[in-house]
């Protein structure tokens, strides 16, 4: 499922956890919650600068997580002035 950060901008996390409600579009999601990358050497740039930035945009976003495929552990990031405090979808 790819998520939509922009009219013109898509990406396709490994895990997404989205509050779009019934009716929303079949093909990507535009409210994420949550979004969980599994980065690879080649990923790692682009999953932790280029991403975060783009996922400020959608003010659903609460969490993002990178998991490293190659070492033990894994990055939480809070995106943005938005993603402060708790809520429902």
């Amino acid at each position: 499922m790819k998520v939509s950060v922009s009219d013109a901008v898509f990406y396709y996390p490994d895990v997404v956890v989205a509050c779009d409600g019934p009716g929303a579009d079949a093909y990507y999601r535009k409210q994420p919650r949550l979004i969980i990358e599994v980065s690879s050497p080649d990923s790692e740039p682009i999953d932790r600068f280029e991403k975060p930035a783009a996922y400020g945009q959608p003010k659903s976003l609460k969490e993002y997580v990178i998991v490293s495929q190659d070492a033990f552990g894994s990055s939480y990031f809070v995106a943005g002035a938005a993603i402060a405090g708790a809520g429902s979808c």
